[in-house]
């Protein structure tokens, strides 16, 4: 298994240096207080606020949101790096409910900002490393279609 892995990985890198159109996604750094509204409180309790959340963690997905087919990539990712990197392989045609990019927001990804793929896009790599700030990290998204 670890072998099919691994050569899905590298015939999607080979995408990258193969001219194949590249793609940056861009993830909202933060999703502002006033963009979070808390309802159905119990009545003696006041809502408020505190914080934006903050941009924690990124992938790539099988369907939309609500599906919560959030996809398993191959990572780089080591205890106490501060950098890592992790790798999807979108070629399978399998998609039938389309090819998805997750956004997520709070220390444990508890709000999501999904956006749709082109269904050609075949590889996507996301690049992580820490923020100042708790949970946070800074993500960029590079993905390639034929």
């Amino acid at each position: 298994m670890k072998a099919c892995i691994s050569i899905a990985i590298i015939i999607a890198q080979g995408l990258l240096q193969a001219g194949a159109a590249e793609q940056q996604i861009i993830c909202p750094t933060e999703i502002p207080q006033a963009a979070i509204k808390l309802t159905s409180v119990p009545g003696q309790w006041t809502p408020h606020v505190a914080s934006p959340l903050y941009l924690s963690s990124a992938g790539a997905a099988a369907g939309p949101p609500e599906q919560r087919a959030t996809l398993m990539g191959d990572s780089t990712w080591q205890q106490g790096k501060t950098e890592w990197v992790t790798t999807y392989d979108l070629s399978d045609e399998s998609f039938h409910a389309g090819k998805w990019m997750e956004c997520r927001y709070g220390e444990y990804g508890q709000i999501l900002l999904s956006r749709q793929l082109d269904p050609q896009t075949k590889f996507c790599k996301v690049h992580f490393s820490k923020s100042v700030k708790a949970g946070q990290r800074f993500i960029k998204i590079v993905c390639q279609s034929l």
